[in-house]
């Protein structure tokens, strides 16, 4: 598909004005600007440059939304994302877009086994352990509150039709005053500005802008709510130019100026340092600043997360997966579409009729088992070779190089294993190689996980700096409860945040089998090492005891006489057991003892310990001693004797040596 449609916004003048750069230094303070109007306009003026600036990465980004779509869509606009072609046009689309078929590949295979992230604390107590425990909770019921693993499937994407993906974490306090919550939401990439000339090593700078589209309306009337009824006159009468795209479709030119709708711009400028507070955070409308008395950003990083399927070695901007394909896709929509005319030109049947045969012309025609009069030679078909083999072939050998391009395998993609992969182990080997080549791209994904879960504690810690309350509901495997923040909070320096992967167990039947059978000789406390989500619902049952035991001395621990819970008879109670609940908690003793916990509670394990054992002595008395021999009857018959015993080293049953004559 050809694109002809291009953004002509950054035309000329591709570099920052002068007053861009005279005006780069916003976050200075001005004399007289009670308002804070000079401000604001100081961040038009920068974020306008920037915009222009960055044309050529959107006209990027609109090409590769045009192949991925496979639409001659006018722009990225809110009102020309879509396509303006109808009926006719609609026959001009491309036939086999391979390039969305790998980028929804990739985008399948990056979030079919999502990472977990675990708390962990590096020689903590017994409270910093269960602070721990319930911070990955919290974290995990917010991932479910905001549908991060849906949201994934379009951030992901982002990475392989555009350059990166972006999305911006934030506390919310005003939906719901009483429960404050923690939001992620999806930032388009067009929307992100910043400066190139500070990104060359590929860290952001100390600020970044997003440009968003707003509705005038619904701005006027969130203001009007909070009772800035002065802003929201502002706002009504506040225009936005500078942020218009002029695209071009052939002949036809339009600037994109939506009706009723404003450009919202927000920029931050991080702290330097953890206790400077220098930093600020902008919400801006033409002039008008939105949040004149909110503007104090005190954390030296930002708020937004940002993910590429690989990391550029220079700037932010990587490359985008759907535009590495374009040119296998040009190629091959030209091999196709000769090919195409060559079968409507070519394979179609002639018919040969000589000159001087009187040949009934019209009873040729598409009729079954019709009656063609002839005089002299009867009429010969002939068809031609419509399309020569290595055409054909050639294109699906482009076809298949672009699924090489991610790692993956045409066959792979449609849920096929290649041919002589039969075996479990074979299974293995294939998907080990496919990993690897996935390596740096997943890699980059747990990563974006390790940052969210940062996000939110930055967030949480903002909700609770304003008095408020923040909590979620997560579930344990077995029941929902909420887990609050004033439970979950950590310092820096008191914990660690750990990956792993979810799932044990293949997809595939025959290397499942294998491993199912590794794993049933394992012990069971290398069992429980492995902590994989499909392999706790058979394990639950088999480490039931273990699990109580836990639960049990964590309470006792935690609570004291308030949490102590009697052995149960259903429990593994064998104090000859290594991994029986005495010698578990045993072994929580001495932790205990460790972590100091107080003497008391100590003493309650060891009471425990006592009870538990009691309880086995009296479940399993020893056995009774063994019955005395008959005694002999007065004047009766000795008793008879043993069976004659052979001669000394001999086997059983070998018979005894004669005696001696």
């Amino acid at each position: 598909m050809k694109s002809d449609i291009r953004i002509d916004s950054a035309r000329e003048n591709r570099s920052a004005p002068d007053d861009a750069a005279r005006e780069g230094n916003w976050w200075l303070d001005e004399a007289n600007d009670e308002e804070f109007r000079q401000r604001a306009r100081k961040i038009n003026v920068v974020a306008q440059a920037l915009w222009k600036q960055l044309a050529p990465v959107r006209q990027t980004m609109l090409n590769c939304a045009r192949l991925y779509g496979n639409a001659p869509i006018m722009g990225l606009g809110p009102r020309s994302y879509r396509s303006l072609t109808t009926g006719v046009g609609r026959w001009n689309r491309i036939s086999i877009n391979v390039a969305k078929a790998v980028a929804d590949t990739y985008v399948s295979m990056i979030t079919e086994k999502p990472p977990k992230v675990t708390v962990l604390t590096s020689g903590g107590n017994h409270e910093l352990q269960e602070r721990a425990k319930n911070l990955e909770k919290l974290c995990d019921g917010i991932f479910t509150e905001n549908d991060i693993h849906e949201k994934d499937q379009m951030l992901v994407l982002d990475t392989a039709e555009y350059h990166l993906s972006v999305e911006h974490w934030y506390a919310d306090v005003e939906t719901d005053p009483e429960n404050a919550k923690i939001v992620c939401e999806r930032i388009l990439p067009w929307e992100l500005l910043v400066d190139e000339a500070t990104c060359q090593y590929g860290e952001l700078p100390r600020e970044v802008y997003i440009v968003r589209h707003r509705s005038r309306w619904g701005l006027i009337e969130a203001l009007r709510a909070k009772g800035l009824d002065k802003l929201a006159e502002r706002v009504r009468t506040v225009d936005t130019p500078g942020f218009e795209e002029v695209q071009r479709s052939g002949d036809i030119q339009f600037t994109e100026q939506p009706a009723d709708l404003v450009v919202v711009i927000e920029a931050w400028r991080t702290s330097r340092t953890k206790t400077s507070k220098d930093g600020l955070h902008c919400i801006i409308v033409g002039d008008v600043l939105l949040n004149p008395k909110d503007q104090t950003y005190a954390r030296t990083d930002f708020p937004l997360e940002m993910n590429w399927r690989l990391r550029p070695s220079t700037g932010i901007y990587g490359s985008p997966l759907v535009d590495e394909l374009s040119g296998g896709q040009r190629e091959l929509n030209t091999l196709l579409a000769r090919a195409a005319r060559a079968m409507h030109l070519c394979a179609v049947p002639h018919l040969l009729v000589e000159e001087s045969s009187k040949v009934n012309t019209n009873a040729l025609n598409n009729d079954q088992a019709g009656l063609i009069k002839y005089t002299g030679i009867a009429p010969v078909p002939l068809v031609f070779s419509g399309v020569p083999p290595d055409m054909l072939a050639h294109a699906w050998r482009i076809k298949d190089e672009m699924y090489a391009v991610i790692g993956v395998n045409p066959m792979s993609a449609q849920g096929m294993l290649p041919p002589g992969v039969k075996s479990g182990r074979a299974m293995r080997t294939l998907a080990d190689v496919t990993t690897k080549r996935f390596t740096p791209s997943y890699r980059n994904y747990q990563s974006l996980q390790v940052r969210r879960f940062r996000q939110i504690i930055a967030c949480a810690r903002e909700i609770e700096a304003k008095g408020k309350r923040i909590a979620s509901r997560a579930g344990d495997g077995s029941m929902m409860k909420d887990v609050e923040w004033a439970a979950a909070k950590l310092d820096d320096a008191q914990f660690q945040l750990h990956l792993y992967t979810t799932n044990a167990l293949s997809d595939e039947p025959a290397e499942r089998i294998e491993q199912v059978q590794e794993i049933q000789g394992l012990p069971p406390h290398m069992k429980r090492l492995l902590d994989f989500p499909d392999l706790k619902a058979d394990a639950s049952y088999e480490q039931a005891s273990y699990d109580l035991v836990m639960r049990i001395g964590d309470a006792i621990c935690a609570d004291g006489e308030k949490g102590y819970e009697p052995p149960s008879p259903g429990m593994n109670l064998n104090p000859d057991d290594p991994d029986g609940a005495i010698q578990w908690m045993d072994r929580i003793a001495v932790r205990a003892t460790v972590d100091k916990v107080p003497e008391e509670r100590v003493a309650l394990l060891y009471t425990w310990i006592d009870q538990a054992t009691e309880m086995w002595a009296a479940a399993h008395p020893p056995p009774p001693p063994p019955p005395p021999p008959p005694m002999m009857a007065p004047g009766g018959p000795p008793p008879m004797a043993g069976p004659p015993i052979g001669p000394p080293g001999a086997p059983p049953g070998v018979p005894p040596m004669p005696a001696a004559a």
